[in-house]
């Protein structure tokens, strides 16, 4: 249904009358809206006529279930365009109603909208605020847009002078009332400072604006209100309307003394609906890191002055010349508008100081500007082990086949010192965001942080994921906000706990990928066996997201075993925490004492945290060294076989080495340790719940390994062959290429999914780093400002 009525002005009294009480008492006299209730029991109550009449200002006015405050809405609308109609403004009322309850519907039909100059009613079935204001932007017919909401009234003087500063502010202004008067279930008084006082920095983390702007019709060639319906995953229209205007040059403009009365309702659906969302906004260009990084620049390099702005109360505003007149206009309209409520009641501004998570994202889009990354890697930390090389070496793949791969590595949890950043492919870039320079983010920042870098990054095509803490609440969060990029989790295996004599599976990343899985569009492990276990607990449908890659292993020393004239030590080379069981070899090694007199084993172990050696000492044939740097930087051919104990496993790095260096290997059938090691390969001690028997089993394979040193040399030979065909650098780079496709782009970047436009990128500007790049440790800020 669609509306257009060309009616008479009431005549309005004269511009000299504003602070004339009588002279009030008579607007509100004439303005006030008839209820012609036979009318509205007719066929066609309202019913216009099409009128090509000039049109300066079309106020869109969005309805969905305020029937109980409509005729007062529409009072003070009534009143504040015929105050505007003394000074030549012609002006209409497009209704909109969106999915319109019956008790809306009703309440409309009885109203006589004839009292407007021109009126339209239009309705849709969007459910979303930001749909719907389009659709009565699209078929209003000024030059002009002023926004409402059917809740609220406003000042008689409201859209004169909205329209006044709209006049000197130009057509890249957006005007926003000075005052917010809250009333209902609580009131107070809100003043509105410019953009250019607030800073745009401010717009980062929360909106310092609203929704009742008025701006010239031509800007919506150019700026949207978004679609945030529930089931987008996000909030705040308005917010992301003004943050994606002053991205594109828009000012902020505050009209001097305009005032809106804000019904504060406790069951409203916008309160509801944000109770229920995070306070997030979409992409939005806002937040590209170049574009951010110059509209913040002013805020964070004393270009713009950051002292508070003097205090504002409500007995300030109470004593500003005219308000009492504009609140006692309002007051006539609804009771629940006074100043007796109000003159005890709260008054402050929107100024605010930019917060940390602002000011570290500035610092980071600063570093990112103008650079572009195919791939985002997000971890705890860099540390050395064995899903770290793995991943690596998968980055490593992707650059040898595609030179313009380039990856950003965010570590998102604390940790003292990163290791293995210089084994990052060339051109990459690693960032601490714990290590910005700012003190105080929190958790919540920091995956804010993470979003924002991961949805407006230029020529982004995959997203990696290593389980830990920080990915765990990122992704459980933000899953279904990256819809546009191609996310690979990595699985490698789950802690087990035993106890009471039964074993506990801590489930941590199967549970993640129950609840984020939908949006993975691979889940990798470096073993068959983990992958089977989630087809199994998951379903069929899970299958076509499930890639087993073996990791590429190569080592060019020969280790010729011979047995009959053993070296007499064994090797142990693992990270020394609870995983790795250092107390069984403990065990073990109390046990050789008495099988295997004067066998050594040698210990090289990275210390876990909070891991400490102290069960490895004080045994005559256990001999720590200190950490490794893998197996290729120890003397392989100085030992006759690596022992390698773990409570839980994937497929492990150093077992892998060993293998294809020819050194045998004793070690556990946990996880996917079976599919490399078996009794052709090794030897594989069953995996025993009880450790005396598990210890056991370890001294049984060492001594099959001395017993028959033709039949351990021929295992090691078939271990190296399968290191050789399955484990290959070619193997492993062809399984790379065919589970990590690139993605189909467009410039556009829609999100089928959720119906909203990624901002599109910024082109690189300048050239990439010779080779990886640590951020951390220090404050950092730009030497320049961006251009």
């Amino acid at each position: 249904m669609q509306q257009v009525r060309n009616a008479t002005v009431c005549p309005c009294v004269g511009v000299g009358t504003l602070n004339d009480s009588k002279a009030m008492a008579a607007l509100r006299g004439r303005v006030k809206i008839q209820i012609d209730r036979e009318r509205a029991a007719s066929s066609s109550p309202n019913k216009p006529t099409k009128t090509s009449a000039r049109v300066d200002i079309s106020v869109v006015l969005n309805l969905h279930d305020e029937a109980r405050y409509l005729l007062r809405t529409l009072r003070s609308l009534q009143e504040a365009m015929q105050y505007a109609a003394q000074f030549g403004l012609r002006m209409e009322l497009v209704v909109v109603l969106d999915n319109a309850d019956a008790d809306m519907r009703s309440a409309l039909s009885s109203v006589d909208l004839t009292v407007f100059d021109h009126f339209q009613v239009i309705e849709v079935a969007h459910g979303s605020l930001g749909p719907s204001r389009h659709a009565g932007i699209d078929a209003a017919r000024g030059a002009i847009i002023a926004t409402a909401d059917g809740d609220d009234l406003i000042g008689f003087d409201y859209f004169h002078r909205m329209h006044a500063a709209l006049k000197a502010g130009g057509p890249k202004s957006i005007i926003c009332p000075e005052f917010y008067l809250g009333f209902g279930t609580t009131c107070y008084v809100w003043q509105f400072l410019p953009l250019k006082v607030v800073g745009a920095a401010a717009m980062m983390d929360n909106h310092p604006f609203v929704s009742r702007i008025m701006l010239y019709r031509e800007a919506f060639n150019e700026l949207h209100f978004a679609d945030v319906s529930y089931q987008s995953g996000y909030a705040y229209e308005d917010w992301h309307f003004n943050c994606s205007a002053v991205a594109q040059g828009y000012d902020i403009v505050v009209a001097k003394d305009a005032l809106v009365f804000y019904r504060e309702r406790q069951r409203s659906m916008s309160r509801r609906f944000r109770a229920e969302t995070p306070g997030l906004i979409p992409p939005s260009p806002f937040f590209e890191p170049a574009r951010f990084h110059k509209i913040a620049w002013a805020d964070f390099n004393g270009d713009r002055p950051r002292s508070l702005p003097p205090t504002f109360s409500a007995a300030a505003f109470v004593d500003l010349p005219g308000m009492a007149d504009l609140v006692a206009a309002a007051n006539a309209i609804d009771p629940a508008i006074s100043l007796g409520i109000l003159k005890n009641k709260h008054g402050s501004t929107n100024f605010t100081q930019p917060a940390g998570l602002s000011r570290a994202y500035f610092e980071l889009c600063g570093i990112l500007a103008g650079q572009e990354f195919t791939d985002i890697l997000l971890v705890p930390y860099l540390t050395r082990g064995g899903g770290e090389k793995f991943i690596l070496s998968v980055l490593s793949a992707l650059k040898a086949k595609r030179p313009d791969t380039r990856c950003l590595v965010l570590g998102g949890q604390r940790i003292a010192h990163h290791h293995w950043v210089d084994r990052l492919p060339n051109d990459s870039l690693f960032v601490d965001l714990h290590s910005l320079g700012i003190t105080g983010l929190s958790e919540a920042d920091i995956e804010t942080i993470t979003l924002r870098i991961i949805q407006h990054q230029a020529g982004l095509k995959r997203l990696h994921l290593k389980h830990c803490e920080y990915v765990d609440a990122f992704m459980r969060n933000h899953a279904d906000r990256l819809c546009d990029v191609s996310t690979y989790f990595y699985h490698f295996c789950e802690a087990i706990d035993t106890i009471h004599g039964l074993r506990f599976e801590n489930g941590f990343g199967f549970d993640l990928i129950t609840e984020a899985g939908h949006s993975f569009n691979g889940i990798v492990s470096d073993h068959q066996a983990i992958l089977t276990d989630l087809k199994v607990r998951l379903g069929d449908h899970f299958t076509p997201k499930l890639h087993a890659l073996y990791a590429a292993c190569s080592d060019e020393r020969r280790v010729f075993s011979d047995l009959a004239a053993p070296n007499g030590r064994l090797l142990w080379a693992s990270r020394i925490d609870r995983q790795k069981r250092p107390e069984l070899l403990a065990e073990i090694a109390r046990g050789l004492q008495t099988s295997q007199p004067g066998l050594v084993v040698d210990v090289f172990g990275n210390l876990g945290v909070g891991s400490e050696p102290e069960c490895l000492r004080n045994l005559p044939n256990l001999v720590y060294h200190g950490t490794f740097d893998g197996l290729s930087a120890l003397d392989v051919e100085s030992y006759d076989a690596l022992i390698y104990t773990a409570a839980f496993d994937g497929l492990p790095n150093v077992v892998l080495e060993a293998m294809s260096a020819g050194l045998p290997v004793i070690a556990p059938a946990v996880g996917g340790i079976g599919e490399a090691v078996s009794f052709q390969t090794g030897f594989l001690v069953p995996d025993l719940i009880d450790d005396d028997a598990l210890a056991s089993a370890y001294l049984a394979a060492v001594a099959e390994l001395y017993a028959d040193p033709v039949a351990t040399r021929r295992r090691s030979d078939n271990a190296r062959k399968l290191m050789e065909s399955r484990h290959s650098i070619s193997e492993h780079q062809t399984r790379v290429d065919q589970i990590f496709t690139d993605p189909v782009t467009s410039e556009s970047r829609i999100s089928p999914e959720r119906g909203i436009q990624r901002a599109n990128g910024v082109r690189a500007t300048k050239p990439p780093p010779a080779g990886p790049i640590l951020i951390g440790g220090q404050k950092l800020n730009a030497a320049n400002p961006p251009n």
